[in-house]
């Protein structure tokens, strides 16, 4: 007994350093076998990473990264759905920019600890920032939505209605029955028909347009309110839409 008291204060530093590493094996151990792996499902607005900033809004050729990103298995975090809307600047000089808001639907691995999730050693929740790295891309953004199965998004069909007064002599021309918008995973407005009036001072173009119902209101590309009224401003493939009036939804 004298020997091993003598042994331990003699090299106390030795086991205390003996002890950190016995007890570091013993919690990479747990976290490796013997915690399971949790996956929850989220959708991500790209952007800063905080929801009351107001930044620069992904170009194009990122949403071209994201796309290769999605064809490839991600481990931590895996790209299921890859939604983008063009950007629009409303002031005196209403007009589109070449940027775009993108939605990202996540499948993510996570920890689990009491009722919260971490990801990253962060905690994720509804309004948090999260940072996001791909094998193509690097991006940040903010969580608006999490759920412990897939998230689906529900479309309504609906037919709308769009006017116009005094348009350009171009417009109705310009505007081709047909011609849609995709949003990278459905065709979300698409041209059936148009009609200019006698004095060609009001022109009125029928579109097909999918929309969510939230809260009993319509809403259209994730977060834009659509009702009567309302300045709608969208893009086709070959057509601007700015500040056509909503007249009417069927």
């Amino acid at each position: 007994m004298k020997k091993l008291l003598r042994f331990i204060k003699n090299n106390y530093f030795l086991l205390i350093f003996v002890f950190i590493i016995f007890f570091v094996v013993f919690v990479s151990f747990y976290k490796l076998f013997l915690t399971k792996s949790t996956y929850i499902y989220a959708k991500v607005k790209l952007g800063q990473g905080l929801w009351w900033a107001s930044t620069s809004q992904p170009p194009l050729w990122l949403i071209s990264s994201i796309m290769k990103d999605k064809k490839e298995s991600q481990i931590i975090a895996q790209i299921i759905k890859v939604n983008y809307y063009p950007y629009f600047i409303t002031g005196i000089n209403n007009q589109f920019i070449d940027q775009f808001d993108v939605y990202l639907s996540l499948k993510l691995k996570v920890t689990k600890n009491n009722k919260s999730f971490y990801f990253n050693r962060s905690i994720i929740t509804v309004g948090t920032p999260i940072d996001l790295e791909f094998s193509n891309t690097q991006v940040s953004g903010t969580v608006i939505s999490l759920s412990d199965k897939l998230l689906v998004d529900k479309y309504i069909n609906k037919i709308v209605f769009l006017t116009k007064k005094d348009p350009f002599l171009w417009e109705y021309e310009a505007i081709k029955i047909g011609d849609y918008y995709f949003d990278g995973e459905n065709k979300v407005f698409e041209i059936a028909g148009k009609e200019i009036s006698e004095n060609e001072d009001i022109l009125t173009v029928k579109a097909k347009i999918k929309v969510k119902e939230i809260n009993n209101q319509l809403i259209f590309a994730n977060e834009k309110f659509f009702n009567l009224g309302k300045n709608i401003n969208i893009i086709t493939n070959n057509f601007n839409f700015n500040n056509y009036v909503i007249s009417k939804i069927d």
